[in-house]
């Protein structure tokens, strides 16, 4: 949700949530990841954090640099493009959508920004992983949602598609190590989590917001810039470049 403080005599827009200053000192935990997963001292500071503040950053993740910074490379070039080649991988699900286009997302509205999204790029076969993609099924219309389509990847910039599919294998190898240390920190097996998630239905989501006047942003204020990071998902990784 939208974290916003309404000036006197203001209301709050669906979505948002109102909250005070934080504390005197307040400070957002940085945490190094460069440790073994086990390391009393690392598995410590993640279940402080997780318990005390909800977030944290990290450091010497493993992301290589290059790979960070390609990846915002090629982002920006793609959304800098005109829309009419953007709209060539346009797909509501996984691709292209612009601001209050067509398709609409399917997951949220797009009044403040425009997106570009993925999801697995590989190790998923949906020609035989029924349990997760059988159109029939009793979840078909979720398995409907995550893979009823191929991902969408644009020809410009040209190296737009392996970019990107290097940096999701690298965030989903981070988040693997992320899993192994919440673990540790519940105090259950290393590999708990890794059942949870062996199919995981992970999203690679870009948004640019592009400057708005004050009178566009007022007609989109049932959007929360923060939507993004509201769902179901099990946590969000937000790369600082």
């Amino acid at each position: 949700r939208t974290l916003y403080t309404p000036k006197k005599g203001e209301g709050l827009a669906r979505g948002m949530t109102a909250i005070t200053a934080p504390p005197p000192g307040f400070e957002v935990p940085i945490i190094d990841l460069s440790r073994p997963c086990d390391d009393h001292e690392l598995v410590a500071q993640v279940r402080d954090a997780c318990q005390r503040v909800g977030f944290f950053h990290v450091v010497n993740h493993g992301v290589p640099g290059e790979v960070l910074h390609s990846a915002m490379r090629v982002t920006r070039s793609f959304f800098e493009l005109p829309e009419a080649v953007k709209m060539r991988v346009a797909n509501s699900k996984k691709g292209f959508i612009p601001i209050n286009g067509q398709p609409e997302n399917a997951v949220r509205p797009t009044a403040l920004h425009e997106k570009f999204s993925c999801s697995r790029v590989d190790g998923v076969d949906k020609r035989t992983d029924r349990a997760y993609y059988d159109p029939t099924g009793p979840n078909a219309e979720q398995a409907a949602l995550y893979f009823g389509e191929a991902n969408q990847w644009p020809d410009r910039p040209i190296d737009f598609k392996p970019t990107w599919t290097a940096y999701y294998k690298s965030m989903e190898l981070l988040t693997g190590k992320l899993m192994t240390i919440f673990a540790h920190a519940l105090g259950v097996p290393a590999d708990f989590f890794k059942m949870f998630h062996d199919k995981h239905v992970t999203n690679l989501v870009a948004l640019r917001y592009p400057p708005m006047t004050a009178e566009a942003r007022a007609a989109a204020a049932g959007e929360a810039e923060a939507e993004a990071r509201a769902g179901s998902s099990d946590w969000t990784v937000d790369p600082k470049y």
